[in-house]
């Protein structure tokens, strides 16, 4: 659909809540197809679709250069680096607590749970890498959060450099 009519239909939704039943994948080279065919549409010429198991695929791109942007894990050895990103970009900490964010704003929102009653599964730092290696984002993403199969983005910080220049990642 969206492939023929772009996104004529859909809508912006502010940290949608999405809940489905896991379910039972088997093997399908059609779906494969459909993949490879909707990434060739959007101008992957050179993108592969591999079966790794049954109803899970990975997407090699085949980007002729390294994106623009990588995403990684962030560590606990990674805070000082967190902690650089945020002072150099203080909007949200402006924004939410009115303060440019504190000397241990990284390690805080590094160690920082939902409460007991919000049940989730795992919890991940991760940050958008710039071509030379430096944080250009990061995110805050949950696994199964609230109900299996539910995840959730919990706090996304862009570059301000990159604010309105639709060039996020």
């Amino acid at each position: 659909m969206i492939n023929r009519q772009g996104m004529v239909g859909f809508g912006h939704l502010c940290e949608p809540l999405v809940i489905n039943q896991r379910a039972a994948l088997a093997d399908s080279p059609e779906f494969a197809e459909v993949l490879g065919l909707h990434l060739q549409e959007r101008g992957y010429a050179q993108a592969q679709v591999l079966s790794l198991r049954s109803g899970q695929f990975r997407i090699r791109y085949g980007h002729p250069q390294r994106p623009s942007v990588s995403i990684v894990l962030v560590l606990d050895t990674d805070l000082p680096a967190l902690q650089r990103f945020f002072e150099a970009n203080p909007e949200y900490s402006l924004a939410v607590q009115g303060i440019p964010p504190p000397a241990d704003a990284a390690a805080r929102d590094f160690d920082e749970r939902p409460p007991p009653h919000l049940p989730y599964g795992q919890q991940w730092t991760i940050g958008f890498e710039d071509e030379a290696g430096a944080l250009a984002g990061s995110a805050v993403v949950l696994s199964d959060f609230i109900q299996p199969g539910v995840w959730h983005i919990g706090l996304f910080i862009l570059a301000t450099a990159r604010h309105g220049t639709g060039q996020a990642l």
